[in-house]
């Protein structure tokens, strides 16, 4: 028998065990725990508090993704496994184009103007090299396959053709893979274009 089911029991169980966690930037009283070793690190999170896939969850100076659905209480607790971001993209907001001379024409010639540097985390679940000998010498291709908060932001930051550094590398976004409900699966191709900052 789970003792837990009880929801006093419960409640004073997570008064006693909890601590606080941001998630979405909120605070939020949970129980962190190790689910499994492996290449990623996860942990299992649970709260009173409702949360949802997809939700970032900063803990102990690191930023966490939830990659489990979450719809409904077990236990009388919402539980579900996050996934350590392992990569960060740090992006800029185009804010708009100012003049600031001419050419030998007279032509005016604009530069673009972005707003501070901020961070947009992921967890980048899957990459592939491979050779490409279509070429008289043979090309190394690189894939990256990164998940992120789907949200409004998120979806007009990571449009189809934008170029970011990734890695080292110039890469740009293919392919949105849209199957989990709160989280955006971002296809990256190598791209000779270059990130725009």
């Amino acid at each position: 028998m789970n003792l837990l089911t009880n929801y006093k029991l419960l409640d004073d169980t997570f008064k006693s065990l909890a601590e606080e966690v941001l998630i979405n930037g909120e605070p939020q009283q949970c129980i962190v725990t190790t689910a499994y070793l492996g290449i990623d690190e996860s942990r299992h999170i649970s709260s009173l508090q409702a949360f949802k896939r997809g939700d970032y969850v900063q803990h102990k100076g690191q930023t966490y993704l939830i990659t489990e659905e979450v719809k409904s209480t077990r236990h009388n607790k919402y539980r579900a496994k996050m996934t350590n971001c392992d990569h960060s993209f740090v992006v800029k907001d185009l804010i708009g184009r100012v003049e600031v001379g001419k050419d030998s024409l007279g032509k005016p010639i604009y530069e673009n103007i972005y707003s501070d540097p901020y961070s947009i985390y992921g967890h980048m679940k899957q990459w592939d090299r491979s050779l490409n000998m279509s070429f008289q010498v043979g090309m190394m291709q690189v894939t990256y396959f990164i998940d992120v908060q789907n949200n409004t932001k998120n979806r007009e930051q990571f449009a189809i053709n934008n170029v970011y550094e990734i890695r080292g590398k110039t890469m740009k976004v293919a392919l949105h893979e849209l199957s989990n409900d709160g989280i955006i699966g971002l296809l990256f191709l190598q791209s000779g274009a270059k990130a725009p900052y």
